[in-house]
């Protein structure tokens, strides 16, 4: 059942199976509790430029669930008709203003974050400005998994003081001065691997995107963090990490080790096969 809850929440992920305006409210996914369905829908707001998520309704009915353990995903007519029956159930009107209140107080937390004052960081003996207080701090979480331990956490503890107090001082004496926008761009950092060894390190850029690069200059496992997915080689679709956010079995954002996925997929699916390739070439 999980197996077949994880491949119809991938097809709810398709927008051109079901010919979706993604602008309007629709149907994200769901999970089956005995004989209730749990609904999850998303809708992609113009105005913010990405996804609003929500419930979506919860339907118990015990008709509804069999039917879903005797649908065919292989057969798309058939597939589509169940959607048609969840979407007939569920409160449209509900959900769209859902979303428009959801949107509503993104903008409005966006315009009072722009009216908000600068935030001045005093730091390894540099002094740095930034434009607003979510910069300060996205900056420096960007900086914590840039670099993940290698600083003992230092960039994780600065956010999270700037979050708390809207400013930080190290008390270092100041002996440079920086004014940090949004029109500003980190540079890549080459971050080693922990698990594949010197032949590779991951190419990280401040946006949360990256990839992972062998020694002798192949890219794989380009990912972007900012929408949980990841495709293993350019020539690859881009697929959700296996977050509890689209996958029934799926892991907690917060237990779940991106880097650390990414190289154990690297080494099983990609390295082991060239092993066996090489051995069938011998």
């Amino acid at each position: 059942m999980i197996k077949k809850l994880n491949e119809f929440n991938r097809i709810c992920q398709d927008w051109n199976y079901r010919d979706i305006d993604m602008t309007q409210p629709h149907i994200m996914g769901l999970d089956i509790d005995k004989n209730t369905i749990l609904i999850t829908c998303e809708m992609l707001s113009p105005k913010l430029d990405y996804y609003l998520f929500g419930e979506g309704g919860i339907i118990n009915n015990k008709k509804l669930v069999k039917d879903f353990k005797k649908l065919n995903l292989e057969k798309k007519k058939d597939v589509i008709n169940f959607f048609n029956k969840i979407e007939s159930m569920l409160d449209w009107k509900m959900i769209e203003n859902n979303f428009l209140k959801q949107e509503e107080k993104e903008l409005n937390k966006i315009k009072t974050n722009e009216k908000q004052k600068e935030v001045k960081i005093i730091v390894d003996n540099k002094k740095i400005t930034f434009s607003d207080k979510e910069l300060a701090i996205s900056y420096y979480e960007t900086l914590s998994w840039l670099y993940e331990e290698a600083f003992d956490g230092k960039y994780k503890k600065i956010a999270k003081e700037i979050e708390k107090n809207g400013n930080y001082n190290d008390n270092s004496e100041i002996k440079e001065v920086k004014t940090f926008t949004y029109d500003d761009e980190m540079e890549s950092v080459d971050v080693p691997c922990k698990i594949l060894g010197k032949e590779f390190h991951w190419e990280k850029f401040y946006d949360g995107s990256g990839c992972l690069v062998s020694s002798d200059g192949n890219e794989y496992m380009f990912y972007d963090l900012q929408t949980n997915e990841y495709k293993v080689t350019k020539e690859s679709s881009y697929e959700f990490f296996p977050l509890d956010y689209y996958y029934v079995d799926g892991i907690s954002p917060k237990d779940f080790k991106p880097f650390e996925y990414m190289e154990k997929e690297m080494r099983d699916k990609i390295l082991s096969r060239k092993k066996d390739d090489c051995k069938l070439d011998l």
